[in-house]
């Protein structure tokens, strides 16, 4: 057999195989470029690198599925935030970790849940014209920078400490799973 023809046939089969399979891929794909997981009752979509939940009418976004997130315990049942009204999202002034992006994130939640919520500081020095909590009358989530991931109970507040960026947003889902009622 002639060399040339052997190559040209390998060729001519690796390509037609190549056609085949670029159009099986569009036949037996998901077609909405999505995948789905239970978790305690609920259903999470992947769509691109985010976990999305749907409840109602409103999409939330996570980059953890619950199971990641399953070594952060919380002890404060923050589901019962809905009924506070208010809850206050304090931090300290001039902290090294900067904490607005999970505070506007939570503050969406309780936004679209009805819930309103209250920027504040944990100290009056270096904090702008907000209230200063106080965890024995208000609810509230205080963000602090720490050596190690802290989520501990102070009266109606949480309190977490995180080292990174990464870990505030690990917490911040989390709380968020609680007040959504996927995780307790």
């Amino acid at each position: 057999m002639d060399w040339t023809k052997t190559i040209a046939w390998f060729i001519i089969i690796l390509m037609v195989l190549s056609g085949v399979g670029f159009l099986g891929a569009g036949v037996f794909s998901n077609p909405s470029g999505s995948y789905e997981e239970e978790y305690n009752g609920f259903t999470l979509s992947q769509q691109s690198s985010y976990w999305v939940l749907t409840q109602g009418s409103y999409q939330y976004p996570f980059l953890n599925f619950p199971t990641d997130l399953e070594d952060l315990s919380i002890s404060l049942e923050v589901g019962k935030w809905r009924q506070a009204g208010v809850v206050y999202l304090a931090y300290l002034p001039n902290d090294t970790v900067d904490v607005l992006p999970y505070q506007q994130q939570l503050g969406n939640v309780f936004t679209t849940n009805g819930l309103r919520q209250q920027q504040s500081c944990i100290k009056e020095e270096g904090c702008p014209d907000v209230p200063i909590i106080d965890c024995s009358i208000n609810s509230g989530l205080i963000y602090q920078s720490g050596k190690e991931v802290e989520i501990i109970q102070d009266q109606n507040c949480l309190v977490v400490s995180a080292p990174t960026a990464f870990e505030f947003q690990r917490i911040t889902e989390r709380i968020i799973y609680g007040f959504l009622g996927v995780m307790t």
